[in-house]
């Protein structure tokens, strides 16, 4: 832990949270990122990043996902991945209810960053929440019915059901893009992820381009990163920092 860095885990309605400052500014009301991890990962593996970052003056706030970290179960990828995303989703105004009454987080001043399963997860919420101010996806896909069948393709199973569906397409960011306040919006996408397959990622760009006319075409900012696969470089985490510092 760094010296300079206040950390505080609590339990926020359920959800277990990591909190972090700078020790000397953790009464202010300060710019804040909510940060979102992947699939068999957790808030814990996190620590570098939130770190990092709030030494650059944000307060970062991470969480365990359901069944994951501190409430992790037996879970299956297949059968718990839209689950899990989608709580996430329904959690965040829990969790920004209680960063707003107990830090000052103000909406507003805030971006959702997260990866891979978190790149799905900050989509959904950025969709559903408008008075966020930015987002970042990394590795993951705005387009969740598109990934979904992406994902089945390469598992070799067979195309999903209306009914399985269903939840999917309530939620899925690119059914709500012509609803959607313009909000500045960065993808990034290894060219070569052979996990969460950029084609997804690659539609929902086109769709934002769609309803994102005239300047506002600005706000939104595609890197497909050549021959990267589900990974995140130094140089791509650098760049999200300083594109979330120019933002708030």
């Amino acid at each position: 832990m760094h010296s300079m860095v206040a950390h505080e885990n609590l339990i926020v309605d359920g959800i277990p949270v990591s909190q972090f400052a700078l020790r000397e500014r953790t009464s202010e009301s300060l710019p804040t990122i909510f940060l979102y991890h992947g699939w068999d990962s957790a808030k814990d593996n996190y620590v570098f990043e939130a770190e990092v970052l709030s030494l650059f003056g944000f307060r970062v706030i991470v969480t365990d996902a359901p069944l994951h970290g501190d409430r992790s179960v037996e879970r299956n990828v297949q059968s718990d991945f839209w689950k899990v995303i989608i709580q996430s989703v329904e959690e965040f105004k829990s969790l920004l209810d209680y960063a707003h009454l107990t830090w000052g987080v103000n909406a507003k001043t805030s971006a959702l960053v997260g990866s891979s399963m978190g790149g799905f997860t900050v989509a959904g919420i950025f969709a559903n929440y408008p008075d966020v101010h930015c987002v970042v996806s990394i590795n993951g896909s705005g387009a969740w019915e598109e990934s979904e069948a992406l994902f089945r393709r390469m598992d070799g199973r067979s195309p999903a059901t209306d009914e399985e569906l269903h939840l999917i397409r309530l939620f899925d960011p690119i059914r709500k893009i012509a609803r959607l306040p313009r909000r500045p919006i960065l993808l990034q996408h290894g060219a070569s992820d052979s996990i969460v397959p950029i084609d997804g990622q690659r539609k929902f760009y086109k769709e934002l381009l769609k309803n994102y006319v005239g300047n506002h075409t600005t706000l939104v900012e595609f890197q497909e990163v050549p021959r990267m696969n589900h990974y995140i470089s130094i140089g791509m985490f650098e760049y999200v920092y300083k594109w979330v510092s120019e933002q708030l």
